[in-house]
């Protein structure tokens, strides 16, 4: 048996080095017997298997694909389905969905209560952009004059 270590220079710092280990020398080392090497790996190099793999990627799938971004929302005053994600993007932090104080959290953030959030006859900021017609029971457009759009010092 030989020794399993051996130095290779980093490529990205002349004066560090990188220990790298022969996996088969590992494993006959912790076995204690011999562990047949398939012919195409050498044990100078551990990426001598997947020299022959190719992974270039054809420049005419890529356009067969036609794949493009999504057309810019046609309308961006309208409410926010998960108050999860409006709080987390105003506190700048994740919230843990399952605790007991998400809902506190919440309305602190959001200056409403959280029974109220899902209702449009309080005038929630889930439903930004909308207004219940309590007539006809049914969301209509707010136009943009009755709209006030809020910046950061506002909150």
């Amino acid at each position: 048996m030989g020794d399993i270590r051996s130095f290779v220079p980093d490529s990205a710092s002349q004066n560090s080095n990188v220990l790298s280990i022969d996996p088969y020398a590992l494993v006959e080392a912790l076995l204690g017997q011999k562990v047949n090497k398939p012919a195409s790996v050498g044990s100078d190099s551990l990426q001598s298997g997947y020299d022959d793999l190719d992974m270039k990627i054809e420049a005419g799938l890529l356009r067969e694909r036609d794949i493009r971004p999504d057309s810019p929302p046609k309308d961006v005053s309208v409410g926010a389905a998960n108050p999860y994600l409006l709080v987390e993007a105003l506190l700048g932090r994740n919230i843990d969905k399952f605790s007991i104080n998400s809902a506190k959290i919440i309305s602190n953030v959001l200056q409403t209560d959280y029974d109220e959030l899902f209702d449009m006859k309080h005038c929630s900021v889930l439903f930004a952009g909308l207004k219940l017609n309590e007539k006809e029971r049914k969301a209509e457009k707010l136009s943009e004059k009755d709209m006030k759009i809020l910046n950061e010092r506002d909150l």
